[in-house]
């Protein structure tokens, strides 16, 4: 077997162009601490933009290979994909590193995943199989794990809030019940409202009636709660006001 047939990478997509030319320069940067300055196109965007980079690591995700760096003499670290590059060159100036930069304290806050960095409370009931992963490679060093009821197992963790942790979720399907926190599980909800939207017409009768039933006791929750804020109001001096919103989404009055 060629030895060259023994470096393979698999991906659920094919994996991105990457010009050798853009690797060779970057790693050259990082290896020898200078400044690129560089053509980059942002995703959705037609025209590249001219940037001076100080180049900080290298970090794999899947298929795609990003350079951590700072721009144009910010402070924030951040991400752009390798294979987004039209031009790099390495000037012959010292990157900037900035003051009291630590990589695994820029990855912990969420850095090789994107998002705010913001960490949350994850709380949520696996199915028993789906989270035996969970005690192998855990996703967070705190992280708690708990039998919740038969073959449910539930997992409490502090971890950035980002969209690589939510795609990880959703890859689980209903195997997994999002608890905590509750901004989180309102995303979920939504978010599995439309997709099963988008195959609302291939759904069984029986799965649809269930469905409809799930609905329309929502609906039913909110008008009591719109008749109870409406009888609060007739009772209000004239002076007073009350504002209600009511919100549908996913089947659940909020």
């Amino acid at each position: 077997m060629a030895r060259q047939d023994r470096r393979r990478a698999t991906s659920a997509g094919a994996d991105p162009a990457e010009d050798r030319r853009v690797q060779s320069a970057v790693t050259d940067a990082l290896l020898e601490d200078r400044q690129l300055e560089a053509a980059y196109r942002r995703k959705g965007e037609r025209e590249a933009r001219r940037y001076i980079l100080n180049p900080l690591a290298l970090l794999q995700r899947g298929p795609i290979t990003y350079l951590l760096a700072t721009a144009d003499g910010h402070e924030d670290a951040l991400l752009f994909a390798l294979h987004r590059f039209e031009r790099v060159n390495v000037t012959n100036a010292p990157a900037k590193r900035p003051k009291g930069f630590a990589l695994q304290d820029c990855l912990s806050n969420g850095a090789a995943h994107y998002g705010s960095g913001k960490h949350i409370r994850l709380e949520a009931s696996f199915d028993a199989a789906a989270g035996e992963h969970l005690r192998v490679t855990p996703i967070s060093e705190e992280q708690t794990r708990s039998s919740d009821g038969e073959n449910r197992l539930r997992l409490r963790a502090n971890v950035p809030d980002t969209p690589q942790l939510r795609w990880w979720l959703l890859a689980f399907g209903n195997a997994v019940t999002v608890e905590a926190p509750a901004a989180l599980r309102q995303w979920f909800a939504e978010k599995t409202a439309a997709m099963a939207a988008c195959y609302a017409d291939d759904l069984p009768r029986e799965v649809a009636l269930r469905s409809r039933t799930t609905l329309d006791g929502a609906l039913a929750k909110c008008h009591a709660v719109y008749c109870s804020a409406y009888a609060l109001s007739a009772e209000m001096p004239s002076t007073g006001t009350i504002t209600l919103k009511l919100r549908i989404t996913a089947g659940l009055a909020v």
